[in-house]
């Protein structure tokens, strides 16, 4: 008896992780290319995206839909404020979390299109918005499995893999690290600061990801031709950096049983 209640349970609980996941699951694109825009501030919680996504049309299509959580009873989601292909407004709703936007001419399949959103708005989750044990304020994103699409528009589903940029504008104090490669930092002025990362290697939503916060950084080695970073907060940066320090050590054991890593770095 006690085998079937533990099956029961397991099945159960698979339906519902697999569930949530292929509800949001849309069939008609294969997302080629996010570029994620974000503009962050310590006024409030209030964030302001831009994303350009690049699509591929699975279907003959008069229309398309992103994963988008629109604002809620209790002030929280995102309002779209326009939609645009190649500088040409859409017609757009938000209805049930889902941004529908209707094409200006139809999509074949095989078509790769771009589409430009504008939108703005405190997010209910994934980009959670907090202070970290030290009393600091942090922004980290946290999109596991298919909470994404809290903050960004996007194909919130594991089966489709992208490539990713987050060019995040935020309070000059702040360092942020995030998927791929450091393309560019620079400071604007004396309150902020751009920077910006991109990732070749396409990924699922569930991991594209960013940090933002007063971080102390340590370059650990190189395994290979991946350099090992870690990213912790200043206030116990000894300990952090001890405990990070051993991944150089750690890795080549992984990539033996697994195979290669497929990143150009490794940031703990």
């Amino acid at each position: 008896m006690k085998k079937y209640f533990l099956s029961a349970i397991v099945l159960a609980w698979g339906q519902i992780i697999f569930g949530q996941a292929n509800d949001f699951r849309n069939p008609s694109i294969d997302v080629q290319h996010y570029d994620f825009k974000i503009k962050l501030s310590d006024a409030d919680d209030h964030i302001e995206g831009e994303a350009v996504i690049q699509v591929k049309f699975l279907k003959n299509s008069t229309s398309l839909a992103f994963d988008l959580t629109q604002k809620n009873s209790s002030g929280k989601g995102m309002v779209v404020s326009s939609v645009k292909e190649k500088d040409q407004s859409l017609n757009f709703s938000q209805e049930q979390n889902i941004l529908k936007i209707t094409l200006s001419n139809n999509a074949n399949v095989g078509d790769i299109r771009e589409f430009e959103i504008v939108y703005a708005g405190v997010p209910s989750d994934g980009m959670i918005i907090s202070r970290n044990k030290f009393g600091k304020r942090t922004f980290f994103a946290d999109n596991w499995p298919n909470r994404a699409h809290n903050w960004i528009p996007c194909n919130d589903h594991p089966s489709d893999k992208a490539s990713v940029e987050f060019e995040v504008t935020a309070p000059a104090h702040y360092q942020v690290v995030g998927n791929g490669i450091l393309i560019e930092e620079t400071t604007i002025d004396e309150k902020s600061k751009f920077t910006h990362w991109k990732e070749d290697v396409v990924i699922p939503t569930k991991v594209m990801a960013i940090g933002v916060a007063e971080f102390a950084i340590h370059y650990s080695g190189n395994v290979g031709n991946v350099p090992v970073y870690s990213w912790v907060f200043p206030e116990n940066k000894k300990e952090g950096f001890y405990d990070y320090d051993q991944a150089p050590d750690i890795m080549p054991f992984y990539i033996s049983k697994f195979g290669p890593y497929p990143y150009l770095k490794l940031a703990n």
